[in-house]
């Protein structure tokens, strides 16, 4: 199941430079910019910005994407809280112009769902995140509501992969194998994004991230803590 080989192929043909939509020196965000529907790890918070704004977020300035998930935050800590306190909330929206108080919308993100015989990939375009070759590894398991793509059956891995990055809805792709070794290819849709953004320079946008530094500094704080509670309690003498 390793997604090594397309990512070989894909070097072939600059793919770092061909999924990359951040904004870098006074460039605007590219409207091709696929919103992740899942937490996507940050390898390098100074360029992805990861927490520079909010603990958790990355922004995308100049961007909207349509969502009918509305709250009455009026700014942006407000309309950050609706997310963190609301279920499945990837990211959020906050705009506002001189004429109209801050409007706050929330984008829903893929739901986990248990399955030991699936890996799962999110679709990934940021420079910084741990992407590769348009994606990055999620979890051992599938989420909820996928689409089977039945001539994708007992192919590999890479052609699932291939087949969700030619798809703009397509924002995460399952790859599962049966007991009898048959595999299986499930696609995850988004109708927003297919529809993708729209370039609005009063809107900014934040997607949920996970800095890499910090989930390590907490496994070994974990780690030291664990290993403290098992050492030998000193021995006293009478």
């Amino acid at each position: 199941m390793a997604i090594s080989s397309f990512i070989r192929a894909a070097v072939g043909v600059s793919v770092a430079g061909a999924l990359s939509v951040q904004e870098s020196a006074g460039m605007q965000w590219s409207t091709l910019t696929n919103l992740p529907r899942t937490v996507l790890q940050s390898k390098h918070a100074e360029s992805t910005g990861c927490g520079a704004d909010f603990p958790g977020y990355f922004k995308i300035d100049g961007l909207y994407w349509p969502s009918s998930y509305k709250t009455g935050a009026r700014n942006r800590t407000a309309c950050k809280q609706d997310c963190d306190d609301a279920k499945n909330c990837v990211g959020f929206t906050a705009r506002k112009t001189k004429e109209e108080r801050m409007r706050c919308t929330l984008h829903k993100g893929l739901q986990q769902q248990v399955d030991h015989r699936a890996v799962s990939y999110s679709r990934c375009q940021m420079k910084g995140f741990a992407c590769q070759s348009g994606f990055q590894f999620s979890h051992a398991g599938t989420w909820r509501s996928g689409k089977q793509i039945e001539e994708l059956d007992d192919e590999p891995l890479d052609d699932c992969a291939k087949a969700c990055r030619k798809d703009r809805g397509c924002v995460g792709f399952t790859h599962r194998e049966s007991k009898e070794g048959d595999t299986y290819c499930f696609h995850f849709l988004n109708e927003e994004n297919k529809q993708g953004p729209w370039r609005d320079p009063h809107a900014h946008t934040y997607s949920k991230c996970t800095n890499a530094a910090d989930e390590d500094a907490s496994l070994l704080e974990a780690n030291a803590s664990q290993d403290q509670s098992l050492a030998p309690a000193p021995v006293t003498q009478a």
